[in-house]
């Protein structure tokens, strides 16, 4: 009897022990068991019955039975969550983190917008805390941190979230974490993201090259109200790689329409367009739409082949593609046709025919065109009597960013000094040798300081640094730059640090004066000159007057010396005699001219100063 009351007793014990523990609960109504075709483990993890085929059905089991938030979400069931308590010496205490989520909710129909709020309610000890690490994770965003807003409620953490351009509406999961003294908390969110916007673009199953695939569609709201002023994209797509992207804006009705035209070297086969709306208020819709592009019936079309670059080739922007194709019918090469290539940011590059058959041109990556995998497509069309005929192809290339070039200005040498201030400017270029101009450009120094550099002019880019003692010897500058389309650059430099003499400090403290108040002493030269300038106009032409008169005095010295050349020597005959004393002549002439000038001006300079 004594044994049955311990064991009853005991066992009570530990039921009171592990209710501390499971404070959890998994509860609602879970989803139905065809939710998992498809997912053998989620099925088989739910209750039902897999197979056959990639079915799943049967009965799930209750909500109860999940005993992990995730398990319990995946389920569509409801997850109650609370710290959980832990028996210490006759009392509790509550040891365990908990977070909640506030928005979205679990099972919640959350509208597709550019950006989401998040917030989630965060305990520590059974109370609202301010102090842990929170954070969010799911494909839509990858991984952000929630903050605590000032003023907001204890325990309130939020974030605003943008969402990537390739998410899907559906079943979406965001997980958070909260973390703090050691104790780690998760849970996982479940929810259906919807499109705000719907958009309705009528297209045929069936379409042939030659065709014009026009997007004539309207975008209106789950109200049914019509949405001016979107912003909608066309995209084709072929197995995953994107053909063509066309835009429109709607109007005031939300209608709005554009096109594409199929040409001869776009891919037969299943195409998917994809219609996106972005409305003025970040509201999002889309619509998929497959449809099936062919070749004309009764049409018959050149063999085109491109014999350069590879398929899959990898360029950077900057460098060149070579580009050749051949061109036949099922027996021969076809000379004289026109062969133009459309390259990736839609310029038309024309080949010429460098072979019987074959045609051959370039293009140069630009700065600007679109990074990934696009296409090189070639157009052929040759006159034939009273028809053309017709052909086409295209192969995919993989283009990278471009590699941003960096050439020093300031500073010019290796060396700098304490105390003074690092000057760093930088001409930022392109392989082609054109500006960067709206680039984002740090500098990491390895003291660990960061610079952030600004564009003073187009392609110059400036910061300073104010060099310390505590820099003496090596100081490394790391550089990463990056422009508004994605290229990128970087560069390392070092320079040394020493340390002025006194007489270098007196030096530099000198010049740096100068270089500071420039404008100062500029103001004081000119005030200066405006002062003195009437002693410096009448010094002026009266050093002119001294100079006319001994240029006259050598003119007449060197007329005498013409004149002994020619009456005593000889050495020059009576042309040449006449020709240089004709020239004296006119040079006297000239000279006196001026010096009669400037004895005047000296006079009126001379009354007008005595009149002030």
């Amino acid at each position: 009897m004594k044994n049955k009351l311990f064991i009853i007793f005991f066992s009570l014990i530990l039921i009171i022990f592990a209710q501390g523990f499971i404070s959890a609960a998994c509860s609602g109504t879970p989803a139905a068991c065809t939710t998992n075709n498809g997912d053998q483990p989620g099925c088989i993890a739910a209750g039902c019955t897999y197979g056959p085929g990639v079915s799943c059905h049967g009965t799930p089991a209750a909500c109860s039975t999940f005993t992990t938030s995730t398990t319990c979400t995946d389920n569509a069931c409801t997850w109650t969550d609370s710290p959980a308590t832990i028996v210490q010496g006759g009392g509790t205490t509550q040891a365990i983190i908990g977070v909640f989520s506030r928005s979205p909710l679990g099972g919640d129909n959350v509208e597709y917008h550019k950006v989401i709020p998040l917030e989630v309610q965060v305990y520590y000890a059974g109370k609202p805390i301010n102090a842990p690490v929170v954070k969010a994770n799911s494909s839509m965003f990858g991984e952000v941190a929630l903050i605590h807003p000032a003023g907001s409620p204890d325990g309130t953490y939020r974030a605003n979230v943008t969402i990537n351009e390739n998410t899907l509406p559906g079943t979406q999961r965001i997980v958070y974490t909260a973390s703090y003294l050691g104790q780690f908390n998760e849970i996982s969110v479940l929810f259906n993201l919807i499109y705000p916007l719907n958009v309705n673009v009528p297209l045929n199953n069936n379409y042939n090259k030659g065709d014009d695939l026009v997007f004539k569609g309207t975008v209106f709201d789950l109200k049914n109200v019509s949405i001016p002023n979107a912003n909608i994209k066309v995209q084709g797509y072929v197995q995953g790689n994107k053909i063509f992207e066309t835009s429109a804006i709607s109007d005031q009705n939300g209608s709005f329409s554009t096109d594409y035209f199929l040409k001869y070297y776009d891919k037969e086969g299943a195409w998917n367009i994809v219609v996106t709306a972005l409305s003025s208020d970040g509201r999002i819709g889309g619509i998929s739409i497959p449809i099936q592009v062919s070749s004309a019936s009764g049409v018959d079309y050149y063999i085109v082949n491109f014999l350069s670059p590879l398929q899959d080739s990898i360029y950077k922007r900057g460098e060149i593609i070579p580009i050749t194709v051949e061109v036949k019918d099922i027996q021969n090469v076809i000379r004289g046709a026109s062969v133009t290539v459309s390259t990736p940011n839609k310029d038309i590059t024309t080949l010429k025919e460098v072979q019987p058959g074959v045609y051959s041109g370039e293009y140069l990556i630009k700065s600007d065109d679109e990074l990934g995998k696009l296409f090189l497509k070639a157009d052929v069309i040759k006159q034939l009597q009273d028809f053309k005929k017709v052909g086409g192809a295209s192969i995919p290339i993989e283009v990278g960013s471009a590699k941003i070039d960096f050439a020093f200005i300031s500073p010019d040498t290796d060396v700098t000094y304490t105390n003074s201030r690092l000057n760093i400017k930088i001409r930022l270029t392109y392989p082609d040798g054109s500006l960067v101009k709206g680039a984002s450009i740090d500098a990491s120094l390895s003291n660990g300081n960061i610079i952030s550099l600004t564009e003073s002019s187009d392609g110059i880019y400036s910061g300073d640094y104010f060099v310390a003692e505590e820099d003496l010897g090596s100081l490394t500058m790391t550089l990463n730059a990056k422009d508004i389309g994605g290229n990128l650059g970087g560069l390392t430099k070092t320079v040394y640090v020493k340390k002025r003499t006194a007489i270098e400090n007196i030096l530099f403290l000198v010049l740096d004066f100068f270089k500071k108040y420039a404008w100062a002493i500029a103001v004081f030269v000119v005030i200066s000159g405006f002062i003195a300038k009437p002693n410096f106009e009448l010094a002026w032409i009266k050093n002119r007057l001294t100079k006319l008169k001994e240029e006259m005095k050598r003119i007449k010295l060197m007329q005498i010396e013409t004149e002994r050349k020619y009456f005593k020597e000889g050495s020059i005959n009576k042309r040449e005699f006449k020709k240089i004393m004709a020239g004296f002549e006119d040079r006297l002439t000239k000279s006196q001219e001026s010096l009669s000038y400037y004895e005047k001006k000296l006079v009126e300079k001379l009354k007008q100063y005595k009149q002030k």
